[in-house]
């Protein structure tokens, strides 16, 4: 082995490593926080004004639930891999979704974002549906008409 191939596998040894290290120090966030269809309302006032009616669920269409991984995350907060995915088992849309959240090496800043990732459902059909999250569920009729549907995590 040349000098240069044993200095490029230590450099791309270092690099792995590295980066291991980054995501090892990062708090792994599972199913946690918020899931809301077809987007999470934000705390300071409504995100739409729909006639009255926040939320609008057709059947036959598709909707986005929006995971909120963090109400008031710093700036200074690196998110990675955030992950969302929603499956229909029966009439049960059971969302799923994964983040890194790597807090900096030194102080945070004090303002305060918030985190999202959005995933789609497939189409809905006419019915009873429930949309499950963390181990809770809420239950909806589609068509619907009404606030947004939210489901915490515990």
């Amino acid at each position: 082995m040349s000098l240069y191939e044993s200095r490029s596998m230590l450099c791309a040894a270092l690099t792995l490593c590295t980066a291991l290290l980054a995501v090892g120090c990062g708090e792994q966030l599972i199913d946690s926080g918020r899931a809301c269809m077809p987007e999470a309302p934000l705390p300071w006032g409504p995100v739409t004004d729909t006639g009255g009616a926040s939320t609008r669920i057709l059947a036959g269409e598709t909707s986005t639930v929006e995971v909120v991984l963090s109400e008031c995350s710093s700036g200074s907060v690196t998110w990675k891999d955030k992950l969302c995915t929603v499956t229909a088992q029966g009439n049960n849309l059971l969302v799923e979704s994964s983040a890194v959240a790597i807090p900096p090496r030194f102080s945070s800043t004090d303002d305060c974002n918030f985190i999202t990732v959005a995933c789609d459902t497939p189409g809905l059909t006419a019915g009873r549906w429930s949309l499950s999250y963390g181990g809770n569920s809420a239950e909806f009729d589609v068509p619907y008409a009404g606030d947004a549907l939210c489901v915490d995590a515990p």
